[in-house]
């Protein structure tokens, strides 16, 4: 920044220097072959001339590089702070927040704010050419400097209301924006190409994104007619005005008054003044449009200080469950929902034991899962491990106690070695303990296909392959162990990641799990009850809470809503 200073400052004032010395080789040049002290001028004028447009040269080379490297790491630096806003949440209701995504969208536009970098450098550049060349132009009257500023504010008002006028009309359609995206996203990303190709989607997103945007912009688009309009008038008055002085300049020469040096030096700075002056008044409207959405930014990165949502801090929980997880009288309703989810749940994990838990679509499974890793807070009743609700524990070490593979489980285009290191994030490279992992979920046996190993990228738009949904599912449960045996995770969650997987390779990948989750305490999560009769106990949901439970034998015998849906499993099986 201080080297951008400081070329920027020479840039501006080298042509004012160039217009002075010429205007004294001018006058000095005919008095040249007479007299040594005009020759010696005329000298004196060239060497100004040559050194001041060789600066110039050096530092118009040096300002763009230095633009484009300050500029470049101010970007990054917005979306630095965008990132780590946004992963420092600690919680994900804010993600079911419209508002949260509106916000996100716009803080992306403040990276526009790196545009204070090129314009600073400018107005540093243009204020010393400005001033320089104001000196030379009041040789004509003092007055001349001011009517040129005075002439040109009506356009520098003009354009610092519509920039403030811009950020409102952009807000108020902030949805459009984000949908416009979402459909590009759609027409040009790979998981959504294969059925935006066999469905014929192609004209259909294209047209969406096109109305989308259009509806976007439309209220900008109509507020720069006004604003061309109203600028048409403005530069009519700064036109008149500022041919005022060239006038009386022509007259002064004119009349003799002026010499020929003079009269061209007045002519040039004159265009000077009134060229800087035309952007200087600009400045402050093109600043205010630049950085009008870092307030946006600052909001959202101030957001899990200020809204948290969730109590992070606690005491340390136990290394592992010794007496068990209790859901007490939980009740749930996600965010911008009118439904429970949960409605008064009572259920009992007991350590170092294993619960699998069965019901239909709907049933709230998956939301035990979410408020057990403490990503959403119970409405009512609590969940406690020996005795202690989780809410008193430190959140970041009661989430270093589980292992958990999800239902849509995240596919990094990474490489193998990243998507299991993830489980344990200190230990991201260990091969021992990568090896390990494999071993214990079978995943092993899809790294030794892999030409690469655990170097392979796991995605062909990287250079990389895509893996099957049975080699996927390994893969997370190689996450799982790697955060089992390497962080020491002691509460074992499978939330039906195998729902795509034929009933083979759902039950060789249970029962590997089964046999990681030794000692550990354990929830199963599926649809299959075939598959879930290998958990010490199962757990039937309907409605948000517990409707049955017992072991699989159990619930068979008592010929309720478990055995009816067990029987009609059976039958389509056999």
């Amino acid at each position: 920044m201080l080297a951008l200073v400081l070329v920027q400052a020479v840039d501006g004032v080298a042509p004012a220097l160039v217009v002075a010395a010429s205007a004294s080789l001018l006058d000095r040049a005919p008095r040249a072959a007479a007299s040594p002290a005009a020759r010696s001028g005329v000298v004196a004028a060239l060497v100004v001339v040559c050194i001041c447009l060789v600066a110039a040269k050096v530092t118009r080379a040096f300002v763009s590089l230095l633009q484009h490297l300050v500029a470049e790491r101010f970007s990054a630096a917005v979306e630095c702070l965008r990132l780590d806003a946004v992963t420092r949440l600690p919680g994900i209701s804010h993600f079911d927040d419209p508002e949260l995504a509106d916000r996100l969208h716009a803080g992306g536009w403040a990276s526009e704010a790196a545009l204070i970098v090129n314009y600073g450098g400018f107005l540093l550049r243009w204020l010393s050419l400005g001033a320089a060349s104001a000196a030379i132009a009041a040789r004509l009257g003092w007055w001349v400097p001011a009517l040129l500023v005075a002439a040109t504010a009506p356009a520098a008002v003009l354009a610092w209301r519509h920039s403030g006028e811009e950020k409102r009309l952009r807000q108020a359609r902030m949805d459009a924006w984000r949908h416009a995206d979402y459909h590009l996203g759609l027409a040009v990303g790979l998981e959504p190409a294969r059925e935006v190709r066999l469905f014929g989607m192609g004209d259909w997103l294209v047209d969406r994104q096109a109305a989308r945007w259009a509806d976007a912009v439309g209220l900008l688009f109509a507020d720069l007619s006004r604003q061309l309009r109203r600028e048409f008038v403005a530069v009519a008055g700064t036109v008149l005005l500022g041919v005022v002085p060239f006038v009386i300049a022509y007259r002064r020469f004119e009349a003799g008054s002026l010499s020929v040096g003079d009269f061209s030096a007045s002519i040039v700075s004159l265009g000077l003044v009134f060229g800087v002056l035309r952007w200087v008044a600009l400045f402050p409207a093109e600043l205010r449009r630049a950085t009008l959405f870092l307030p946006v930014l600052f909001d959202v990165v101030d957001l899990p200080e200020r809204d948290p949502r969730l109590d992070v801090r606690g005491r340390r929980p136990p290394p592992a469950p010794t007496v068990g997880i209790r859901f007490d009288g939980v009740s749930f309703t996600y965010p911008g929902t009118d439904a429970p989810v949960l409605d008064g749940l009572d259920l009992w994990l007991p350590a170092r034991s294993s619960l699998a838990l069965v019901g239909e679509n709907g049933a709230g499974k998956s939301t035990v899962v979410k408020l057990l890793c403490r990503l959403y807070d119970p409405d009512e009743g609590g969940i406690t491990v020996d005795g202690t609700d989780i809410r008193e524990l430190d959140l970041d070490a009661w989430r270093q106690c589980l292992a958990v593979v999800f239902q849509d489980f995240v596919r990094l285009p990474v490489s193998v070695a990243d998507n299991v290191g993830v489980g344990c994030i200190p230990r991201l490279g260990d091969r021992t303990l990568l090896d390990a992992a494999a071993a214990e979920s079978g995943a092993a046996e899809v790294v030794g296909r892999l030409a690469e190993g655990w170097d392979t990228v796991l995605a062909p738009d990287f250079g990389g392959v895509d893996l099957s949904g049975g080699e996927w599912q390994r893969v997370a449960l190689a996450r799982s162990a790697a955060s089992r045996l390497g962080r020491g995770a002691s509460v074992l969650v499978l939330d039906e990641p195998t729902a795509a997987l034929d009933v083979r390779l759902e039950h060789d990948l249970f029962e590997r799990f089964g046999r990681l989750g030794q000692g550990a305490t354990t929830l199963l999560i599926s649809h299959r009850f075939s598959t879930v009769r290998m958990a010490d106990r199962v757990a039937m949901m309907e409605g948000g809470t517990v409707a049955e439970v017992g072991t699989h034998d159990e619930l068979v015998a008592a010929g309720g809503r478990y055995a009816e849906l067990y029987d009609l499993q059976a039958r389509r099986f056999a």
